[in-house]
């Protein structure tokens, strides 16, 4: 019998007797029935939903309250037994399941769903397709027979909340280093399988399963690297995948055997190896390094890393890393028994870098030492580390308020000595207490400010000793549209207190000395426009005035003074000496003028070129052991280029031009092509008079495929030969990279 809405109401429909009834729905254009929908009041419309609804019902078992919608070119049913969709049917449950087939059937007394051909499966964002599956829907148990599965989503995982501030990935733990994350490749993890067995929502289990990150579904040629495994058991909780009598196969090859392997089926953190590095040397011959990364917490984890190196032994080391809300850190060291090449000797390096914050206490302890003074020679690959003389051993702690901070610190350090040119080793502090007040814009818009420092210099060799500075200034800032005068009245107070000085010498020093200073600038605006890009120009003239009178200073300690590099920040310092040690007398004035582009819709800063030169009203004699008085009218000229002079093109120079010699006193100059986010080269010109002249290119290239090419030269012209040189080139096959580099 086929009701019409003519023939009965909703109501009346619904009191129909069903027992042994069977009614059938037929369609050749797709419908669309929902299980929740209220019934229309009455006409056709609401006599299908009802009927629809009748048979659809019972999808709801699983998740009560929710809704079910099915589609098909033929559905037919029989109340309370089963209904079944034929031709592009679809079935789609409340929480984003999905179901499509040829042929889907739903019976209702055991709550199972069966599914034939072009069966697909889409859960959580995973995807099944096969030929047949079978599935109960309350408990999500069944199989699937000959499925291809992509896991592109992720359940949630089930963390306790007090770690879950550790398990995002913008976390800084997460963001420092994450060695295992196989689907950063931009492929989600995918294979194929004789079956898949559900056993629940979150667990899988597939029989003689191939599993890998390479290419997207759809590849015709068979992946780069796969795992071929007996079994393999997916579990969506915990997001770790596990393959049992499993090899892996990279280019058609097995290149491990193991009979358990266990990763991750996100970009989630896990325990496991991580890609060894294999290098040559000319001094430690063959070297293999394999690390084994631990991931003990989701705020603290493990590195271990092994190294043989053929014509030393074997080197372990170690990499602890921990992160929490108010402390973070961590701890390396590596070391080597019995160095073949350096008589047996036990050799090590050990390194901390650990911070914390608690409410109003900020601190730091870092810690750098090696066994010997040529460990950073023998072990090191560049330049930079095996130049490394001195190491810090450096703490401090500081209590914080709004207006002001104390802090506490220490500095030891380890001298490693050049046996051809011996090393003085700096003065330690041990300890350093420094004090820092601040009130701005107070008393009708005067700053004031106050520093402290109290410390202790100890040395080996040199004669030790008290420091002591009191340093307060005060300013008066005016700031108006289009200019700014800035006066400023410094004042230093500093006592020293000298140990181990010769009989007859003085221990005790004592100066006071004023600084009085003007800043002042002008800024001029127009809009513009460069490259097609509208700007706005700046054009910013600048003098400032800084007047300190004479003291004599040549036989005060000198601790931690020294003089500061010539640059523009410099120009506009009223002291040109670094640390409390030497304070110059001066009679100076610095002028210079500046001009910016700036994007007119964000506001940053496109370019920039600078002018300045500093003009002495009278000789400055104060000066450092072995340095000349300054007893010229001018000094050198500075000048400074920076920043993007076309879309792909960026440069960076700077000359220092002495008027007194007309000659350039140091100079450099570079520039930066980036047509493209993987191609880029770089080169650089650095000159200084008397001891520097180079050229530095460096370059990353496609070459051919996915193979990229990479390179450097650092070439000394006054030498006439390359101070460094490295070439190697990178295959990026998008599921696996390998890189070659040799330097020298």
């Amino acid at each position: 019998m086929r009701p019409t809405a003519t023939r009965h109401s909703p109501s009346t429909l619904h009191r129909l007797p069903h027992a042994g009834s069977r009614r059938l729905v037929r369609s050749l254009a797709a419908w669309l029935f929902a299980a929740t929908l209220p019934l229309a009041a009455h006409g056709q419309e609401g006599l299908q939903l009802r009927l629809q609804n009748d048979l659809l019902d019972p999808l709801k078992k699983a998740r009560e309250g929710a809704a079910s919608f099915a589609r098909a070119d033929r559905i037919e049913g029989t109340t309370d037994t089963d209904i079944v969709l034929t031709g592009n049917a679809e079935l789609r449950r409340a929480g984003g399941d999905v179901f499509t087939a040829d042929r889907l059937r739903y019976v209702q007394v055991d709550d199972e769903l069966f599914a034939n051909g072009a069966v697909k499966l889409v859960r959580d964002g995973n995807v099944y397709t096969g030929p047949e599956l079978r599935l109960k829907l309350d408990d999500y148990s069944g199989y699937f027979v000959s499925p291809q599965y992509a896991l592109t989503g992720t359940r949630n995982r089930r963390v306790a909340p007090e770690t879950q501030i550790i398990t995002s990935i913008n976390d800084p733990l997460y963001a420092y280093r994450n060695p295992v994350a196989p689907n950063r490749t931009g492929f989600p993890g995918h294979g194929n399988a004789d079956r898949a067995i559900f056993i629940d929502r979150d667990h899988v289990d597939l029989d003689n399963p191939v599993y890998t990150t390479c290419r997207a579904d759809g590849a015709t040629e068979p992946p780069d690297w796969y795992i071929k495994a007996e079994t393999m058991s997916l579990d969506q909780t915990t997001q770790i995948g596990v393959a049992r009598n499993a090899r892996i196969v990279f280019k058609g090859v097995p290149i491990l055997a193991s009979p358990f392997i266990s990763f991750p089926l996100d970009d989630s953190r896990k325990s496991g190896f991580l890609p060894p590095t294999l290098s040559v040397t000319s001094r430690n011959g063959f070297e293999y390094q394999q690390p084994y990364y631990y991931n003990l917490a989701p705020n603290y984890d493990l590195t271990l890393y092994p190294k043989v190196i053929s014509a030393r032994g074997l080197q372990l080391g170690g990499d602890v890393r921990y992160l929490s809300p108010s402390y973070n850190g961590e701890l390396r060291g590596e070391g080597l028994l019995n160095d073949r090449l350096s008589n047996g000797d036990n050799r090590y390096a050990l390194s901390t870098l650990n911070n914390f914050a608690s409410g109003s206490w900020t601190g730091y302890a870092n810690l750098d030492k090696v066994s010997d003074d040529n460990y950073f020679v023998d072990y090191s690959r560049t330049i930079a580390l095996s130049s490394q003389r001195i190491l810090p051993r450096d703490a401090a702690i500081t209590y914080n308020q709004p207006y002001w901070y104390l802090t506490v610190h220490t500095l030891r350090y380890q001298t490693l000595q050049d046996p051809v040119t011996p090393i003085v080793p700096p003065y330690e502090k041990s300890p350093q207490i420094l004090f820092h007040g601040a009130r701005l814009d107070v008393l009708g818009g005067f700053d004031f400010t106050l520093d402290i420092d109290a410390t202790r210099f100890i040395h080996p060799t040199l004669a030790s000793g008290d420091r002591y500075v009191f340093n307060p200034s005060i300013s008066y800032p005016i700031l108006r549209p289009g200019w700014f005068v800035t006066p400023k009245l410094s004042y230093s107070a500093t006592h020293y207190s000298v140990a181990d000085q010769p009989v007859g010498a003085p221990r005790e020093f004592n100066r006071n000395l004023p600084t009085a200073s003007v800043d002042s600038g002008l800024v001029f605006e127009r809009d513009t426009s460069l490259f097609g890009k509208t700007l706005r120009q700046t054009l910013e003239p600048r003098l400032f005035y800084t007047r300190t009178p004479y003291r004599d200073q040549s036989n005060f300690p000198l601790y931690d003074s020294g003089i500061t590099d010539f640059n523009f920040a410099q120009l506009f310092a009223e002291n040109p000496f670094g640390g409390y040690d030497r304070i110059a007398d001066t009679n100076q004035i610095t002028a210079a003028v500046s001009t910016r582009f700036i994007d007119s819709e964000n506001g940053a800063e496109i370019f920039r070129a600078s002018l300045g030169q500093r003009y002495y009203l009278s000789p400055q004699r104060v000066t450092l052991p072995g340095q000349l008085p300054i007893d010229d009218s001018r000094s050198d000229v500075l000048a400074e280029v920076s920043g993007q002079v076309s879309r792909d093109f960026t440069v960076d120079a700077g000359v220092q031009y002495s008027p007194v010699i007309r000659g350039v006193i140091r100079s450099n100059f570079g520039v930066s092509y980036r047509p493209e986010p993987t191609k880029v080269i770089n080169a650089e010109y650095r000159y200084r008079q008397g001891d520097l002249e180079q050229v530095d290119v460096s370059a990353q290239w496609p070459l051919f495929g996915n193979v990229y090419g990479i390179g450097r030269v650092n070439y000394s012209t006054r030498d006439r030969k390359p101070i460094e040189t490295l070439a190697g080139f990178e295959y990026n096959g998008c599921c696996w990279v390998l890189r070659v580099v040799g330097s020298r």
